[in-house]
């Protein structure tokens, strides 16, 4: 039997057997939060990597501010008074490391339904094997996590279409276009970044 085989026969076993079965205890992150003593084999310790991961998001930043003298004056929204990151990393960071457990728990019996219940056709089986078999792969990739912090660190989205509402309808203007962008880590953060990244994608400039 080869690897490949042995590693379906495996997932396979997972998936029927619910409490092994899981597309979070896996992969380089969770090795990490392991080692870091952030989380144990039942992705408990939720405490502990709430407290670990706010305070990496949140407390660099609040130094820098003070360094720059900036956290109750000095610019236009001081820092602790900047009602966003503090939401954004000490309410939705706990609340997202919160629903990872909650996903983990629900998603066993969940699984285990598709299969108690016949709800995957004898002929899709293998598609769903399959399925389970990709899930695996991407909770198991180096590359995965590598893209992820890639995405969050910067990335940049402009869709231009035509805009057929206005050319076939209503005032009924040829040529008329609509352009939507969506701008994430250091292409929001910094005004120069994101000016560049679309004078090179779209030659608006900071329009």
């Amino acid at each position: 039997m080869n690897a490949r085989t042995t590693e379906r026969s495996r997932n396979w076993d997972l998936l029927r057997n619910p409490p092994e079965f899981s597309l979070v205890l896996g992969g380089p992150l969770f090795q990490l939060f392991r080692r870091a003593h952030l989380t144990d084999d039942a992705l408990m310790m939720v405490r502990q990597r709430i407290i670990v991961i706010a305070l990496i998001a949140w407390l660099p930043l609040l130094l820098l501010s003070a360094l720059q003298e900036q956290l109750w004056g000095g610019t236009n929204v001081p820092f602790l008074f900047d009602i966003e990151v503090h939401v954004r990393f000490l309410v939705a960071l706990p609340l997202l490391i919160v629903a990872e457990l909650v996903v983990h728990r629900r998603m066993r019996p969940l699984l285990q339904q598709f299969l108690e219940r016949n709800m995957i056709p004898g002929n899709a089986m293998a598609r769903f094997e399959a399925a389970v078999e990709s899930a695996f792969r991407l909770r198991n990739s180096v590359l995965a996590e590598v893209l992820l912090i890639a995405v969050v660190y910067g990335v940049g989205v402009l869709i231009e279409a035509t805009h057929l509402c206005m050319a076939m309808r209503g005032v009924e203007k040829q040529n008329s276009r609509t352009v939507t962008s969506a701008v994430r880590g250091i292409f929001r953060s910094d005004i120069r970044s994101r000016e560049e990244f679309l004078r090179l994608v779209y030659g608006r400039g900071g329009e």
